[in-house]
């Protein structure tokens, strides 16, 4: 999950440049980006308005 110029925040897979999801609020953009993760069994990383990271979620099992 990072911040996004035109939407707010953007929930994107690794690699790709076009975003998922596009919620505007950053608690929406955090329970999409866990419920995308814990589904492929991989890990959320969740970056600031800055674009650091400042949580990650591990969903690998």
């Amino acid at each position: 999950m990072v911040p996004h110029e035109q939407e707010g925040w953007a929930v994107k897979k690794e690699g790709e440049d076009e975003p998922t999801h596009t919620p505007v609020s950053k608690s929406e953009a955090v329970k999409e980006a866990n419920r995308m993760a814990e589904e492929a069994g991989t890990m959320a990383i969740i970056h600031n308005e800055h674009g650091r990271i400042e949580e990650q979620h591990n969903y690998e099992n």
